[in-house]
């Protein structure tokens, strides 16, 4: 039978449930270090009252529950993972796919409704080249700037939960959608400047050889045009 606990926070008690829902109140900051816990196993009222307060100790000596960075460092790192064939790598997406897909359909969802709603908008006021710019296509054209926006800010959080869910799936845990949503809260500015750097670079290093191609087309070029060009390709 599974090691139970209980525990007591802010005066209330709670349990007894084992070491993985403890872990899970934890990941939702429900569970701190200092609160108090005591096994389950054991019965206060039976213990003399001096004894009582020996049964309690802090969540953070609950064994498996937290860990210092130091033991989790060092026991990563005496860990040596076993190379993966092909096939083994096939067969292990294919298991973190099917354990969590309707958490990467949501997260799918995050990023595809805001585009969808900004093109079905876009494409009706397309579709009316001879509308007056009445107070109502000026309301689709901000409804239609809104969903772009929104859908570049879901974009980070739909790549740092993709992440998440698959690091949580591949050693066996379930990820939850609050503690999900409170992890990609906090790396989403990260993973929007990546976001930034990383296709901005694309962007940039897509429309510099077709500025290359028009300073050749439109005319002559002279000693040192050609210089900056061949640096800038080679580059």
């Amino acid at each position: 039978m599974a090691e139970e606990w209980i525990v007591r926070v802010q005066g209330k008690e709670y349990g007894p449930v084992d070491i993985d829902t403890l872990r899970e109140w934890r990941d939702e900051g429900r569970l701190l270090p200092p609160n108090q816990a005591r096994r389950a196993d054991v019965d206060p009222a039976a213990a003399a009252a001096s004894a009582e307060e020996a049964l309690w100790t802090t969540a953070a000596k609950i064994p498996g529950l937290f860990e210092s960075v130091d033991d989790s460092e060092r026991r990563t790192s005496d860990v040596s993972l076993p190379r993966r064939g092909f096939g083994q790598i096939l067969s292990e997406t294919w298991r973190v796919y099917r354990r969590g897909f309707f958490q990467f359909f949501y997260l799918t969802l995050l990023v595809a409704l805001p585009s969808i709603c900004a093109q079905l908008s876009g494409a009706a006021i397309g579709a009316s080249p001879g509308m007056n710019a009445d107070l109502r296509t000026l309301i689709a054209a901000m409804f239609t700037f809104c969903m772009v926006l929104l859908s570049l800010a879901a974009w980070p959080a739909f790549i740092a939960g993709i992440q998440l869910v698959t690091a949580e799936m591949a050693v066996g845990r379930k990820a939850r959608i609050s503690a999900l949503v409170q992890e990609i809260r906090k790396v989403w500015p990260r993973v929007a400047l990546l976001c930034i750097f990383v296709y901005g670079a694309y962007i940039f290093w897509t429309a510099l050889p077709l500025a290359i191609i028009w300073m050749i087309m439109s005319g002559p070029l002279s000693l040192l045009s050609m210089c900056l060009v061949l640096v800038v390709l080679a580059f």
